[in-house]
């Protein structure tokens, strides 16, 4: 029950390779945007889904249900004086991006906000680890996994110059935009993990291996993930 985390450089391919390596261990692929999919669903009524994906995901379907119990137990905490979060607040914080949750809290709102968004990723982060057969993209899984020996922990890096061409062809904008954003998106992702989980995400001895893609192919790379997880699995 292989559980891979991928940590990255903004542009070094993450997401392609996590979606290679998954597709060739047949296991589940799980970022951002699956979370905020799953999150989506929360109150949305059995009729309306149908209408809405004729084709339900099932590793989404468990996201939603996982939420839809932390929304449970949220709910019983609100009668000692913590506020129920709602299926919409869920879908807000969930939704939210690097620049928003890394910015400092400062008033009494954010910092609920920031408890409650932290303490859902870390349950779904710890629930889909419990469960196996998945790669994790990013949110800090690596560290919120960090014991867990028996989790693979990847960080794929790249030079600047191949993550802006990455970007430029990915989003199709200019060099200098391409650069701009992943200058800022790396500022802002460092900044996201100081703030919640007081690392520096840059350091080597949160990863079992890490992977220079400007040195690799991504298929080089994902058969290098998936030999790692390989030899991990059998000790």
């Amino acid at each position: 029950m292989p559980v891979i985390t991928i940590a990255r450089q903004y542009g070094a391919g993450a997401r392609i390779v996590g979606k290679m390596v998954a597709d060739a261990l047949k296991i589940g692929y799980v970022d951002k945007e699956l979370i905020s999919a799953a999150a989506q669903r929360l109150g949305t009524s059995p009729d309306a889904l149908a209408k809405r994906d004729e084709r339900p995901k099932p590793l989404r379907e468990r996201i939603s249900r996982m939420l839809q119990t932390f929304l449970e137990k949220s709910a019983v905490a609100g009668s000692a004086g913590d506020p129920f979060l709602g299926p919409t607040g869920m879908e807000m914080l969930l939704s939210r991006g690097y620049p928003e949750s890394a910015e400092p809290a400062v008033t009494e709102e954010q910092e609920i906000d920031d408890k409650r968004f932290i303490a859902i990723v870390r349950t779904i982060i710890a629930d889909l680890a419990a469960a196996g057969n998945v790669v994790i993209i990013g949110r800090g899984a690596s560290i919120i996994l960090r014991d867990k020996p028996e989790v693979l922990k990847v960080r794929l890096v790249a030079p600047l110059d191949f993550r802006v061409k990455t970007i430029m062809e990915v989003d199709g904008v200019s060099a200098k935009a391409a650069e701009k954003q992943v200058i800022e998106t790396e500022q802002q992702r460092a900044a996201f993990i100081r703030k919640f989980f007081k690392a520096d995400v840059a350091s080597p001895l949160l990863y079992h291996l890490t992977i220079n893609t400007g040195l690799v192919s991504f298929q080089q790379a994902t058969r290098m993930i998936i030999d790692a997880a390989k030899t991990l699995e059998s000790g």
